[in-house]
């Protein structure tokens, strides 16, 4: 599959799970590969959504919004 398609594919199935969510609860976990804490975000559906490092789940990942006044929410 060429990379046109594939963003394609991937950002659709994003959309579908995510648009129209609600956050309705935000917490700090533990990495139990790391001694670091990691920010988790639970929907309105019971998903919960938490940056990694890469897609095999080596650490925890921080967000980063374009807000100048949070412009990262970090690791802990």
């Amino acid at each position: 599959m060429d990379r046109k398609k594939l963003v394609k594919k991937w950002t659709d199935r994003a959309k579908e799970t995510l648009v129209g969510r609600t956050i309705v609860d935000v917490r700090y976990e533990k990495d139990e590969n790391s001694e670091c804490y990691g920010v988790m975000l639970k929907l309105d559906n019971g998903m919960w959504i938490y940056p990694m490092q890469d897609d095999e789940g080596n650490d925890v990942g921080s967000l980063h919004t374009n807000d100048w006044s949070l412009p990262v929410i970090p690791i802990i």
